[in-house]
């Protein structure tokens, strides 16, 4: 009974702090539209991907693993939620969804052309060897590209209750560097029409400093009404923005998301 009630309790403190760890598949979602860019990121830069075989961490609902599929890939997404690999093996057909630990990956060494691994690592407590399994995976030529969200300083005490700590670019270098010979840092934000419209939500949420939308209002409702609030302000509606209004740079600064690609092999 008590872990059950200390899981409800970490969800509830999620939810007042308005933290959405699997953001669903609703395009009038931010956070679900960063989250598949990332995606479309990964496939753009290092495509194309046809016939190449790409695993995809922490897969969730799926609709990454499809994306990468969708552009040609051999495409396995690894979860141990079987909720959620119940709903993605029919939703995206072109992937192939197994229940696994990412901790301990049940797959030859040099499986895979290509990891993905979203928003994970930070959830992980034996991050060396989270990172050492990932790394052995690859094919001799393969790549890793890791995201994870980008704390100023590193922190073992993060204030999103899910995570186990925070990364610096400092730390994320030195946490990756003892396996890959090249690591490279990139850095995300929303383009001009998202923060447009992340402002406008913005000031919309200081009048509820409580959070108590959250706890109250599902979110379809306050995506409809907060894309209504931004129309009558002159602004675009949420149901108008996509992948495309996210913008990926080379560095750190100014992102509040740290992107590793690494690649194996000595330093170059």
């Amino acid at each position: 009974m008590s872990r059950h009630l200390g899981v409800l309790t970490l969800r509830l403190r999620a939810r007042i702090r308005g933290v959405d760890e699997r953001p669903p598949a609703d395009p009038t979602n931010t956070q679900f539209l960063l989250h598949l860019s990332g995606y479309r990121w990964a496939a753009e830069i290092f495509g194309p991907l046809r016939a190449r075989r790409v695993l995809d961490v922490a897969s969730g609902e799926g609709y990454g693993s499809g994306l990468l599929a969708a552009s040609g890939a051999t495409v396995v997404g690894v979860d141990l939620d079987a909720a959620v690999l119940s709903r993605a093996r029919p939703a995206y057909p072109a992937a192939r969804f197994l229940r696994m630990d990412a901790v301990r990956l049940a797959f030859r060494d040099e499986s895979f052309d290509l990891t993905v691994s979203q928003d994970t690592l930070e959830h992980i407590q034996d991050d060396t060897g989270f990172v050492a399994d990932l790394e052995r995976v690859l094919t001799r030529d393969g790549v890793l590209v890791l995201f994870t969200p980008h704390a100023p300083v590193h922190t073992l005490a993060p204030a999103n209750p899910y995570h186990v700590r925070e990364y610096s670019a400092e730390s994320l270098r030195a946490l990756l560097r003892p396996r890959f010979g090249s690591v490279r840092l990139f850095g995300r934000r929303p383009a001009a029409r998202m923060r447009g419209a992340e402002t406008g939500l913005n000031a919309v949420r200081r009048w509820d400093p409580l959070g108590l939308r959250r706890l109250l209002v599902p979110p379809g409702v306050r995506h409809r009404l907060g894309s209504w609030i931004l129309r009558r302000r002159g602004g675009a509606g949420l149901e108008t923005l996509s992948t495309t209004d996210v913008e990926y740079f080379e560095g750190v600064a100014d992102s509040g998301t740290l992107i590793a690609v690494c690649r194996k092999g000595p330093a170059g």
